[in-house]
């Protein structure tokens, strides 16, 4: 599919990221899942694995790393 909705999924783990980004294959997207990048490819759905999930500190940790994630979609061509 060439037209594109930026679309971004934010997950605590690389499963959630996946589990997120699987039912756009249906549409004919084609997702991208990435492991807490520091720059996002172009793509009309880019998951990312914020590393939260795997925080033993909980939502303090998740708090703090949630931002940099949100950035990073927001920030992508």
């Amino acid at each position: 599919m060439t037209s594109s909705p930026a679309i971004g999924v934010i997950a605590g783990d690389l499963t959630s990221a996946t589990d997120g980004a699987a039912p756009f294959l249906a549409r004919g997207y084609v997702p991208v899942a990435l492991r807490r990048p520091s720059s996002l490819p172009e793509a009309a759905i880019v998951a990312v694995d914020a590393g939260s999930g795997a925080v033993a500190t909980g939502i303090a940790a998740a708090a703090a790393t949630l931002p940099g994630a949100v950035r990073r979609l927001l920030d992508r061509p």
